[in-house]
């Protein structure tokens, strides 16, 4: 599979799993096994994090720890909307 379709991808699983209040571990993981079938062991952790910065997974995280109740649940930004259509 080519980087540009890798690419388009990832930046989608980041914008449909963050749209119900957060990235669960469950979608994490579906996301974790798709690139371990489609990648090798080095660019997993690039896609990864592509993913996590994109999912808001890294901030997600933090704030858990500093406050459980800082992760609302949040509607489709316009920003992810016309992310979408572009892609």
């Amino acid at each position: 599979m080519s980087g540009e379709i890798l690419k388009a991808l990832t930046q989608l699983f980041a914008i449909v799993t963050k749209q119900d209040g957060g990235v669960s571990e469950n979608e994490r993981d579906y996301v974790i096994r798709f690139f371990e079938r489609e990648l090798d062991r080095d660019s997993i952790a690039e896609y990864l994090g592509i993913y996590d910065e994109q999912s808001g997974y890294n901030r997600q995280t933090k704030e858990h720890i500093e406050s459980p109740a800082a992760v609302k649940q949040k509607t489709t930004s316009v920003q992810d909307s016309l992310l979408t259509l572009n892609i």
